[in-house]
C-alpha cells in the first residue's frame, strides 16, 4: 500500500472542508405544489364545515328568507310560461341520509290574467340528490294538500280534468285510460324522471258525467302513487257525497308498467247507492231499479 505524503493528506482535507463550507443550493418548490396543497386543505376545512352544519340542522325546520322565496318563484315562473306562482312561507328540512325536503304553504297558481289554476293549503318535496349535485331541481317525492278539482267525462266518454275554479282544463284525454298513460309517460322524463312517491292529500273532488247527467262531490280524498322502477301503483281513496242521508265509500287500485299498456285495476265500493253504479257503465245498468245501498269488491 503506497503511503500519502503529509502535505497531500492537508489538500485533501482542505478540499473536503471547502466543499462543506460551500452553500448549498436552495430546493425549489413547486407553485402548483403549493397551489393544489393550499386548495386541498381548503376543501377538507369546507368538507367538515359543511358536515358540522348539516349535523346542527339534521330534521329541523329552517323558513326560508324573503330574496330566496322569490328566486325560486321566478325560477317556477320561468319553467311555467304564462304563470305566475305565489305563496306564503317556505322552509327546510335536512333528512337522514342528506336529503333536503323543500315545502311552502298556501301555494296558488295563477294564468296571466290572474285567474286561479291550482290552489294548495301546502305542497313539499323531498329531492334527488344526485341531480341536485348538478345543479338540477329534481323530486323524489312529492306531497300536495288540499286541492280542489273538477273531473268531467264528455258523452263520447273523452275525460277531462281543471284544478279550481276557473274552469280551464289542465288534461284532458279520450278515455280514462288514455289520461293515465299521460302521467305515466311524465315520469319518464324530467324533472319527474327521479319520482318515486306522489301522495295527494284532503282532495275535494266534483265529478261531473254529462253521460249520465249526473253529479257527485268526492271529499277527503287522497291518492298515491308508489313507483318501483317502471312498475306504478295507484292507490286512490274517497268519500262520496251524493245528496244522501250517507256517505259512500271507494278504494281503487291500479298496477301497470310505465313502458307498457299492460295493467291491472281493483275497485271496492262501501254504501253506494245502486243507481249511482249502474250509470257508470252499460253492463251495470241493470242494477238502475234497486233503491239500496251496495258494498262489495
Amino acid at each position: 500500500m503506497t503511503e500519502m505524503a503529509p502535505h497531500e493528506m492537508c489538500v485533501d482535507d482542505a478540499r473536503a472542508a471547502a466543499v462543506e463550507r460551500a452553500p448549498r443550493p436552495p430546493v425549489r418548490r413547486s407553485s402548483f405544489g403549493r397551489t393544489l396543497r393550499n386548495h386541498c386543505y381548503r376543501l377538507v376545512l369546507l368538507g367538515a364545515l359543511a358536515a358540522l352544519m348539516g349535523l346542527m340542522f339534521l330534521g329541523q325546520t329552517l323558513s326560508a328568507p324573503d330574496w330566496l322565496r322569490d328566486r325560486i318563484a321566478e325560477r317556477i315562473e320561468r319553467a311555467l310560461p304564462g304563470v305566475q306562482v305565489s305563496f306564503a312561507e317556505m322552509h327546510f328540512v335536512i333528512n337522514a341520509g342528506w336529503r333536503p325536503r323543500v315545502g311552502v304553504s298556501d301555494l296558488a297558481l295563477t294564468d296571466a290574467n290572474g285567474q286561479p289554476i291550482l290552489d294548495l293549503s301546502s305542497a313539499e318535496a323531498s329531492l334527488a340528490m344526485r341531480p341536485l349535485l348538478k345543479g338540477q331541481l329534481s323530486p323524489k317525492k312529492i306531497t300536495l294538500t288540499g286541492a280542489r278539482a273538477t273531473f268531467r267525462r264528455a258523452a263520447d266518454g273523452a275525460v277531462a280534468l281543471d284544478f279550481g275554479e276557473s274552469g280551464q282544463v289542465v288534461e284532458e284525454a279520450p278515455s280514462l285510460r288514455d289520461l293515465i298513460e299521460i302521467w305515466e309517460e311524465r315520469l319518464l322524463r324530467d324533472p319527474l324522471q327521479a319520482l318515486t312517491e306522489f301522495e295527494l292529500r284532503a282532495l275535494t273532488l266534483n265529478y261531473d258525467d254529462v253521460r249520465s247527467g249526473r253529479s257527485w262531490t268526492v271529499d277527503d280524498g287522497r291518492l298515491t302513487l308508489h313507483r318501483r322502477g317502471d312498475q306504478l301503483s295507484l292507490a286512490a281513496g274517497f268519500a262520496l257525497l251524493s245528496g244522501r242521508s250517507y256517505a259512500a265509500a271507494l278504494e281503487a287500485s291500479y298496477d301497470s308498467s310505465i313502458r307498457s299498456r299492460a295493467a291491472s285495476f281493483g275497485i271496492q265500493i262501501t254504501d253506494m247507492a245502486a243507481e249511482d253504479i249502474a250509470v257508470q257503465n252499460a253492463a251495470l245498468a241493470w242494477l238502475e231499479p234497486l233503491r239500496a245501498p251496495i258494498s262489495g269488491s
